[in-house]
Parts: structure tokens; sequence; C-alpha cells
């Protein structure tokens, strides 16, 4: 046990010696300095290898010499120096033979003071005051308070410190913009810290029952053993004590009796918006105290801590490396209570500006940070900062209500064609914005379908209900469905709208047409697909069906056989359609005619009659150029007629005595009656 011991005690005054402060390697050493390295070597050779001399060591033993003599320049360092290397051969050694080496080692010391100069004694003056300066912040951090001073301006001078790459300029910028910021982050987070780890302990005495209280003993420390504050150790301010910034007060808490008796261990909840500064260090004003075995809660209360004050870092009281700190500080209690920074920073062009509206108080700050958050989630709905403060600054009723009405448009800005026809629905209330919307979303689902022209068209028979808007959309789907069959051109919503949205007319429809387009397109329409369409549409979709359009087939059939037989097509037409006999009268008399160079009188029995009756026949009917083309036709009958048919009362009286047995005395007495 006693050689673990020793050797503790050896790494301890190792890692003491390494701690001692480094001057003389920064310096050129003085020849007391160097006489007193030379003692630490020789007795270390002494008291290790029965040498005095370094050089008789080899390389291993001179480098491990060289580990512990390394920093051993004056009085201070030899004496650790001395102490540390007898404790090693305290087995070994006698008492008398260490008092003896530590008195030899006395003696070779004084003689090398004697070497002293004055640089040597005002560097000895210096190194005392350093260490006199260090044990007094040493003493200082052992407060929170103290600590924060500290372990604050060594991080804020550390971020202060110019980068390798940044310029002169950008430095200085940096610190202008960001200083106060910056030291504000810093101050909050080791604060934090602090409060996060503090400790306490409460003891309770024995019950007072004639005044129904117990004595409490209320213990507060921070926990610097924590593992954070071994990662940032501050040059050997913070130790590994488990007790810094310690403090304890006693108070009596007032317990019924018949909850006294139940009471059994207390634990603390603190408020955090409650903390100052009591006697340098942080402490909670403000807790309640709960049995953790019963639930009873004792409090809030404030505990009886007297000259508090708020937690305050002020930047003056540091030696920090900016000019911008300037009467600059940070109040934790005040902080705590407004708006957080890192919360709000967002709604700030800088921190000068949040700070700017901080120090107006809570009540400005929160105004203002609502204003700004307001702002910031709803200004795109606006179309500049006008606009929305105009609305803002009508109250937050109207306000939520114009920004509700924005955020809807968003919504369903793709239905209107601008905002304004958007509102005029809006204002109407719910439910014929309701509608509307169901409506134009509606359309939105068949547009691609391309079932309706334009909105209008969709809209005319939406509005009508939904049966009427259902046959009306099934109707137009049938209509895209058949639309290959039939022409390109074709417009089938309108041509089809006679069978009223029967599907059952319109399939029957759609196998006529194949069918007579196979059968006529080519025979009777010339392969024209659009003027056998327009004829279909107009013959049977409106014309009343099959029969309607075979008889404007038999007319245009006829018509592109014999049309040579006749002027125009409109005398054709007129002739057609006064019936199939006077027709076909027409028709073989026009035959003939065109056939044969004929004389009516030598023609024979058939063809006279076919050629006379079909004239008698049609100018009773109405067609009077039938017996003309008769008359024309026949050469000598032209004559005649040309020369004598005036005396007629009409070319029919002309015809009728003509082609008779007594035409000559006809003439003969008619012209006797013109006399």
């Amino acid at each position: 046990m006693k050689k673990f011991i020793v050797i503790g005690v050896f790494v301890s005054l190792t890692l003491t010696l390494f701690s001692i402060n480094t001057f003389a390697q920064s310096k050129d050493k003085t020849a007391y300095q160097k006489k007193v390295h030379e003692l630490a070597e020789k007795y270390y050779c002494i008291v290790n290898h029965n040498t005095e001399n370094p050089k008789n060591l080899n390389f291993t033993d001179q480098y491990t010499m060289a580990i512990f003599t390394g920093k051993v320049y004056d009085e201070e360092s030899f004496n650790n120096f001395a102490g540390m290397l007898i404790l090693t051969k305290v087995n070994v050694m006698s008492t008398s033979q260490m008092e003896s080496l530590k008195k030899r080692m006395d003696n070779d010391l004084k003689a090398a003071a004697k070497l002293k100069t004055s640089v040597d004694i005002q560097r000895e003056k210096e190194e005392q005051q350093k260490k006199k300066e260090k044990e007094k912040r040493a003493k200082e951090t052992e407060t929170d308070k103290g600590y924060l001073y500290a372990i604050i301006a060594r991080d804020f001078n550390k971020w202060c410190t110019k980068g390798e790459y940044e310029k002169t300029s950008e430095h200085d910028t940096r610190l202008q913009t960001l200083s106060a910021y910056i030291f504000d982050s810093i101050c909050r987070e080791n604060i934090s810290l602090v409060i996060n780890n503090k400790r306490i302990r409460i003891t309770k005495g024995t019950y007072d029952a004639e005044n129904e209280q117990f004595p409490i003993k209320y213990e507060l420390w921070t926990d610097r053993s924590a593992a954070y504050y071994s990662n940032t150790q501050f040059d050997g301010y913070i130790g590994g004590s488990k007790k810094y910034s310690y403090f304890d007060l006693s108070f009596d808490l007032k317990v019924p009796i018949n909850e006294a008796k139940n009471l059994s261990d207390l634990r603390q909840i603190y408020y955090e918006d409650q903390v100052a500064f009591y006697d340098d260090n942080i402490a909670f004003r403000k807790v309640r105290l709960e049995d953790g075995y019963n639930g009873y809660v004792y409090g809030p209360m404030f505990l009886p801590l007297y000259n508090c004050t708020d937690i305050i870092i002020y930047a003056d009281k540091m030696t920090l490396n900016t000019q911008y700190l300037k009467g600059y500080s940070f109040n934790y209690t005040k902080y705590e209570s407004g708006c957080e920074w890192e919360k709000c920073k967002q709604y700030f062009k800088s921190y000068s500006e949040y700070i700017s509206f901080y120090n107006k108080g809570s009540q400005i700050l929160n105004s203002e940070v609502k204003e700004r958050k307001l702002y910031a989630l709803y200004n795109k709905y606006f179309k500049d900062q006008d606009e929305f403060f105009s609305f803002y600054n009508k109250g937050e009723t109207d306000f939520f209500k114009e920004v509700n009405k924005r955020i809807k448009y968003e919504k369903y800005k793709e239905l209107f064609k601008d905002y304004n026809e958007y509102s005029s629905f809006y204002d109407q209330g719910d439910q014929v914005f309701k509608y509307e919307t169901n409506k134009r979303e509606q359309y939105n689902i068949y547009k691609p379908y391309a079932y309706f022209k334009n909105y209008d068209d969709f809209s005319l028979f939406y509005d009508q209900g939904e049966q009427a808007f259902n046959d009306e959309v099934n109707y137009r789907k049938k209509c895209i469905e058949i639309k290959k069959i039939f022409p390109a051109n074709a417009n089938l919503y309108e041509d089809l709208s006679s069978y009223n949205k029967d599907c059952k007319k319109i399939d029957a429809c759609v196998e006529y047409y194949k069918e007579v387009k196979d059968k006529y397109l080519v025979k009777i329409f010339d392969n024209k697909v659009n003027d056998l369409y327009s004829t279909f549409v107009k013959y049977y979709v409106k014309g009343g069906g099959k029969n309607p359009f075979d008889i404007e087939v038999a007319r245009r059939s006829w018509y592109k056989t014999n049309k040579n037989l006749y002027s125009s097509e409109s005398e054709f037409n007129e002739i057609f359609m006064a019936g199939k006999t006077c027709f076909h009268n027409d028709l073989d008399a026009r035959k003939y005619i065109s056939k044969y160079n004929y004389n009516i009188r030598k023609l024979n029995e058939k063809d006279y009659k076919t050629l006379v009756t079909a004239a008698k026949y049609n100018y009773d009917h109405g067609i009077v150029s039938t017996m003309e083309k008769v008359i024309n036709g026949d050469a000598k009958m032209k004559k005649e007629f040309e020369s004598n048919g005036s005396y007629f009362s009409n070319t029919k009286d002309f015809f009728n005595s003509y082609v008779g047995e007594n035409y000559k005395s006809d003439l003969k007495e008619k012209k006797k009656a013109a006399k």
C-alpha cells in the first residue's frame, strides 16, 4: 500500500511540475537558472543512477531525465522537484539519508542563489504576482458570478479573434454587427448551464407540534463535476469538487398536524423565471416543496433570500477584445420574461433592431413580435406592406376575416379568372360560395373530356339540376364516342339535338349512317363525306328519318343520271317534287326529245301517246316546261307555234289543237276571230 501511495505522490508532483509557468522556455536563461537546472540533473543522476554526471547516462535515461527536469529553473520549481525525487526513494533510503540528501540540496541551492541578478529577482516578482492573481481568480470562480464572468470573457474573446483568412474590414464589420448577439448567446448558454447543474438537498428537522411547523434546512450548490465541465475546463479555474457556490439556509415550513404525520421525503420544484444572484451565486427564489411519497404540495413560496439581484452580466466589468460593447449588459432575468431572440430573430433585420424594442419593455416587444410574425405569415396574401397594414390596423377580427378570405383564394384561385370574380361570390356567403366552387371544381373534372365548349356552356346545364346535368353529360359523352364515325367538322352536339339526348335513337342513327355511307358515299355523293353528312343530318336526323333521306338520295340519283335533260337543278327539283307520275312523264318526254329528232305526227302510237300524254298531264299539274320542251323538240311544231301560237289562249290550247285532227280549221277560225 505504501508503494502505491508513493507512486501516486510522484505522479501528482510530476503533473504539478508540468503546470509550472513556462516563462523560461520563452526567454533567455540566466546563469542562475542554468545552475539550478544543472543541480536538478545532478541530483536526478545521483538518486537514480549513482553518478553526478548526466553524460554517463544512456540515451533513454537522458530522455527520461529531461522530462523530469525540463522545467526546473528557479527555487520553487527546484524544491518541488527535490521533494518529489526524495519521495521516490522513501522505500530504499533511511530517514537520515533523506535528511542528509535534502540538506545537501539546500546548500547547493543557496550557493546557486549567489548567481542571481536583478533580472532573476524581477522574474521572481512577476511569477509571484501571477501566482497571486491566479489564486485570486480561482477564489472568484468559486462563486457562480465569478465563474460566469471568467468563462464568458474567455469564450467571447475567442470569438473576437481575427481569422486567418479574414480581412481587417470584414473582422471589424463582424464585431460591429454581431458582438451584442454573440455576447448575449454566450451569456445565455453559460447561465443556463449553471442553472441546469444546480443541486438541492432538503432536510427536515423534528416537527414542532405547538407551532405546527417543520424546521427545514435547504442546501443549494453547483455541481461542477458534471461531464460538461471536464470538456470546458477554464485553465485550472474549475476544480473537481462537487460543491461550488455552496450555500444553505434554514426556515420553518408550516404543515398541519394531520398532514405532518404522513410527511416523508421532500423534493423541490423550482421556477426558472424566478432566479437571481444571491451572495454572488445563482439561487431559485421561488419554489414549491412536494412530498415525494404522499404527493402533498407546499407552495409555491419565495425562499427567505434577502438582498437578491437580477442576473445581469456587465460587459464593462470584463476585458473584452471589442469596442462595441461599452455600457452593454445582458439581463437574464429580463430576458427570460420577454421574447427570446432565438425564437423571433427571423422577424428582425438585426439583433440591434430587436434590442431597440426589447429595451422598450415586454409589452411593446411582444406587440411588435406579434405584428411581425403575422406579417411574415400572411404578407404573401397582400400585394404590398401598405395593403397588409391597412387591414391589420382595422383590428384583429377584420384582419383575420380578410386573411381567411385571401387564404381561401389561394386554394380556389385556379377556379376564378381573378380575385374580383372570386370576391364577388365569396362575399355572398358560405352557401353561395360553396355552390360556386363545387360547380367550378366539377367543371375542371369534366374539362379534360371536352364535353363543354366553355364554363358558360357547362354552367347552363349544371344549374338545371343534377338529373338534367347528368343527361347532358351522358349525351355529350355519347357524341364524343361516335365522333370518329362522322366528319371532323361535324357539330354532333347541335346536329343530334333533335333526338333530345335519347341514346337509343342516336345509336340507331349511327348504325344507319354507317349503312348509307357504305352504300351511297361513292355512288351518289362522289366520295364527298361532308356532303353526305350534311344531307344525312338535314333529311334523316332533322327531316324525319329514313323516308325523307331516301327520297333525297333518289332525287340525287335521278338528277345525277338525267341532269343533261334539264336546264338547271332547280328545274329538275320542281318537276321531281311534283310527284312520281309527273316526274316520270316529264322524264320520258325529255328522253324522247333528247334522243330523237322527231316529227310528232309521224311517231308510232306508243311514242306519240307518251309525249302527248306527258305534256298534257304535266301542264295540268303546273309543269309548263314539259309541254314547251315537246313543242321545241319538233322543228315543224316549233315553227308553227312561233308563227301562230299567239292566236291561241295559251300553250296548252295550241298544243291540243296541233296534235289533234282539226288544227288547220281551228287556226282558220281563230285568225278569223282575231280580225
